[in-house]
């Protein structure tokens, strides 16, 4: 469709509220996150969003920003990617979610992920 042909149109996923949520990941040598490990992680991220606030996953974007790598203090001879999953959700999502709601989906998303 044309977004401007009325002026009234809306592209999913835009337009409404931003979540963000740190990740870590260890790697072997220094790198940021792979643009296929990044889709992983905002894949995992959005089903467990879409899962647990019961919407659509076409009505959200993500992806990850600000990767900083530094040696890894709790596995020695890794590195750490540290970065910012950021989740963009449509304005026609109805926001009602509370603080720690976004943080459960940040603790279960850190511990699915090793899997």
């Amino acid at each position: 469709y044309d977004l401007f042909n009325t002026g009234q149109e809306a592209l999913n996923g835009c337009g409404g509220v931003e979540h963000t949520t740190p990740i870590t990941f260890q790697v072997p040598e220094v790198r940021i996150l792979t643009g296929e490990e990044q889709k992983q992680v905002c894949k995992l991220a959005m089903r467990t969003t879409s899962r647990l606030f019961n919407f659509d996953r076409s009505k959200a974007r993500c992806f990850v920003k600000d990767q900083v790598v530094v040696h890894s203090e709790e596995y020695p001879g890794l590195f750490d990617v540290h970065g910012i999953a950021v989740m963009n959700f449509d304005g026609r999502i109805e926001t009602t979610v509370t603080i720690a709601e976004v943080e459960a989906v940040s603790m279960a998303a850190a511990i699915t992920a090793p899997d």
